[in-house]
């Protein structure tokens, strides 16, 4: 009989039972023989031996466990088979978007007295990545300061690089966005010094997505459109994507929408060629940008939606997510109010479901402005509620001090004006540092309405800075509320 085929359980509690009744040194030296049979089947392979990474792992670790053996050299052979397939079968799953899994794999790898100090050093970037991507940027800060000190010590410039890098990017939205921009340039400096061109072309496009979140936006296209003739020139095609795509978005947002165009449009057909399905939805979604400044809003839709559907075809929630809002916010924007609703509620229940405190914050965010819009102030003030806690708790400040200013309309909205004055007064130092005139604009006219409706003399002032700030980045929607607010809050105060 083959060892395959010895046992056939017909039902799963027997095959537990039947597993206990072992004694632990032959059920270890079992453990052998399965990884063994499995390395032999899978060897010709490579891909199915990742996919079977972290079985094989299990193994090899239940292999060494209560072993009746004195040679510790087997012993050591399995130890390291065991940390070598733990890092397979987190990169497996992290490049499949299972993050939970990849964070599983990575957490045992990090710990391991086996470990290699480069095999400790990735396991502690896989973590502080896998954390980043499900939104939790507080963790993923801790394990990329443990990445820096672990690689450092080790000597391992590039992986120092990464963890420098990774540490950069975390800090972007946090009062230390300046120390995070020197750890990037710290990065790129060592990966010059390597001579790792490709890789230092990518952490140049970084520095121009930092660059973005200080508001220089020259500077930042200059430095992508840097980072794009070297990966052009070192035929990096899939970073080449990437970088094109971040470009775009940036050009978008300054209205250059033809220089925006043909970035999307080269970044197309490199996809064209490489058959990247993540890129292709990147592109997708970049056209649904341009689409929507041009006012072509059903096309921006359906590209959208296009976008949506290949991340979820390749398991990639997250991104999924992003796809969805930016739906939600056209539907607001074109006066479906109920329709913006419907869709960030579908996406509250999917964060909650893949437990992804970003997407979930962001979801609520968006959504206690829009029940506000249609006069739910209490459910409004419940999810800005949540979008400042769970915002707050992964270190995104810009986003909290947006989610109390939502917080605070509801507030006032509800007649709760000293409660809606704090929130205010606790939110707008944060906007303002982070330089988003918009935004501050926005709750200094809403912090206006409630010094008026409550009598005190510095509204007017409030109101002036607030149409001035809006005035200076036109926009011309933002500025008509508060104007039409700030007159309605002036006549409530003459009625008797």
């Amino acid at each position: 009989m083959h060892a395959e085929t010895a046992y056939v359980f017909r039902h799963a509690l027997l095959g537990s039972a039947a597993y206990d009744l072992q004694p632990p040194g032959e059920r270890a030296i079992l453990h052998g023989l399965a990884l063994d049979i499995l390395e032999s089947a899978m060897r010709a392979d490579p891909g199915l031996l990742q996919g079977a990474a972290l079985e094989l792992a299990h193994h090899a670790r239940q292999a060494q466990s209560q072993r009746r053996t004195a040679n510790l050299s087997v012993l050591k052979v399995l130890a390291e088979k065991e940390c070598d397939y733990l890092a397979q079968g987190a990169r497996h799953a992290f490049d499949h978007f299972d993050f939970a899994t990849a964070s599983r794999a990575a957490d045992l790898l990090a710990s391991h007295p086996a470990a290699t100090p480069s095999q400790t050093s990735m396991a502690l970037l896989s973590l502080g990545e896998s954390a980043r991507y499900q939104g939790r940027d507080a963790d993923a800060r801790g394990f990329f300061e443990r990445a820096v000190t672990a690689s450092e010590q080790a000597g391992l410039g590039e992986q120092h690089a990464k963890a420098l890098r990774g540490l950069g990017i975390v800090l972007k939205n946090t009062p230390e966005s300046e120390a995070g921009i020197g750890h990037v340039r710290r990065a790129l400096a060592i990966l010059e010094q390597l001579g790792l061109a490709s890789a230092a072309a990518t952490c140049r496009s970084d520095l121009a997505t930092l660059q973005v979140s200080r508001n220089n936006a020259t500077e930042a296209i200059a430095a992508y459109q840097q980072s794009a003739a070297e990966q052009r020139r070192l035929k990096c095609s899939d970073h080449l994507a990437v970088t094109l795509l971040s470009m775009a978005d940036v050009l978008v947002r300054m209205r250059r929408l033809d220089e925006a165009r043909m970035a999307v449009e080269e970044a197309e057909a490199i996809t064209a060629v490489t058959g990247n399905l993540l890129r292709q939805a990147g592109c997708a979604m970049a056209r649904a940008h341009i689409l929507k400044q041009q006012g072509r809003r059903a096309e921006a839709g359906q590209m959208a939606r296009q976008s949506e559907q290949i991340k979820r075809q390749l398991g990639d929630e997250p991104a999924a997510m992003s796809s969805l809002l930016f739906r939600a916010m056209l539907a607001a924007e074109d006066g479906d109010t109920p329709g913006a609703i419907a869709l960030a509620q579908k996406g509250v229940a999917l964060s909650l479901e893949l437990g992804n405190p970003y997407w979930h914050a962001n979801l609520q965010l968006n959504l206690g402005v829009w029940l506000d819009q249609i006069g739910q102030f209490a459910q409004a003030e419940a999810a800005s509620r949540q979008a400042v806690e769970v915002l707050q708790g992964v270190g995104e400040l810009r986003g909290a001090a947006v989610a109390l200013s939502n917080l605070a309309s509801a507030l006032k909205a509800q007649g709760r004006h000293e409660e809606a004055i704090a929130c205010y007064q606790r939110a707008l130092p944060a906007l303002e540092n982070h330089g988003d005139p918009i935004a501050l604009g926005i709750g200094l006219g809403g912090l206006a309405e409630a010094l008026c409706r409550k009598g005190d003399p510095g509204a007017q002032a409030t109101y002036e800075r607030s149409c001035q700030l809006l005035g200076e980045a036109k926009a011309e929607p933002q500025l008509q509320d508060i104007r039409r607010r700030w007159q309605k809050s002036l006549l409530s105060r003459r009625e008797p």
